[in-house]
């Protein structure tokens, strides 16, 4: 379209994406596709040939994956805790813990 700066990209089988400009970042939208069998080998060929600011990118999403896989991980085990009663005592912990930095401040 005139004056859009959306890009298309994947006309056959595969990702269908649309990305536009928004100030100075690119935003996306995509169609969820189906995995390739052989994902990790056309993922590490990618990755030979991948320009470093890709790379970046590309390592910023990993560990973003990799933090919010954990948060959803200790979230359960909170959950879990908290139903055995494994927290029923934690205001007592706080009130015991804030005693004691208050206790060490002042003898500082």
């Amino acid at each position: 379209r005139p004056g859009d700066n959306g890009v298309q990209h994947g006309r056959k089988r595969g990702w269908k994406m649309r990305a536009w400009v928004v100030g100075s970042t690119i935003m996306t939208s995509t169609l969820p596709q189906p995995v390739p069998k052989n994902l990790r080998e056309q993922m590490l060929d990618k990755l030979k040939n991948m320009p470093e600011p890709y790379l970046v990118v590309l390592y910023e999403a990993f560990l973003h994956a990799e933090a919010v896989s954990l948060l959803d991980e200790m979230s359960r085990d909170a959950e879990r805790e908290q139903a055995e009663g494994k927290w029923d005592n934690l205001p007592d912990l706080i009130k015991e813990v804030r005693e004691r930095i208050r206790a060490s401040r002042r003898a500082s």
